[in-house]
């Protein structure tokens, strides 16, 4: 199934409309924050520690992340009513992603990261948006399973059968599991791990 920017935007409200975030949430931040962290699983950050441990697959999922954030920062901003450029973006081989996004939010222009990642998808990671779209609805599917297993009490196990939760979904995106079925497959795996260990 293929997914439209216009309807993942409404998704992305109705998880920010559940989420308390006591007056302090900043989207521009969160877009840093995980840009920082998909530049690190492509060895760009500690690159005075020597050999780093390098996993496209985790830092595309990163990206992934930066794309929920800069849904919330569109949503944020009423004098928004255009739907923001998507892929159409011409790529020259001297395009630093990087500073893409720092001219984006220092212009504060939400629009601009959705250019932003549309570039990095295509020259950083050589894969089509459609799949920054169908990851996003995979993660909004691990949000929900994690609640469902006790996220909020405690009784969540975030690492099973030796990897991360985020790793497993990686996996089973890779793999190409319908969305739809994604809630039954993370089930079936988590059980097999945690509870029947």
């Amino acid at each position: 199934m293929e997914y439209t920017l216009k309807e993942l935007l409404e998704v992305q409200k109705k998880v920010d409309a559940g989420i308390t975030h006591n007056g302090e949430y900043n989207p521009k931040f969160a877009i840093n924050a995980e840009l920082v962290e998909m530049m690190d699983w492509l060895g760009l950050v500690k690159t005075w520690a020597g050999e780093q441990v390098i996993d496209e697959k985790q830092a595309f999922m990163e990206l992934v992340d930066v794309f929920a954030f800069s849904m919330s920062w569109f949503n944020q901003e009423s004098n928004n009513k255009y739907m923001p450029k998507v892929g159409c973006v011409i790529i020259s081989p001297s395009y630093n992603p990087i500073n893409g996004l720092m001219y984006a939010i220092g212009d504060n222009n939400p629009s601009g990261t959705f250019e932003w990642i549309t570039a990095v998808c295509h020259y950083t990671f050589q894969r089509p948006l459609q799949d920054v779209f169908y990851y996003y609805m995979g993660k909004q599917e691990l949000t929900k399973f994690r609640q469902r297993n006790g996220y909020k009490t405690g009784d969540y196990v975030k690492i099973w059968a030796g990897l991360e939760d985020n790793e497993h979904l990686t996996m089973m995106l890779e793999n190409g599991v319908d969305i739809e079925q994604l809630p039954e497959t993370l089930e079936s795996a988590y059980n097999t791990a945690v509870k029947h260990a």
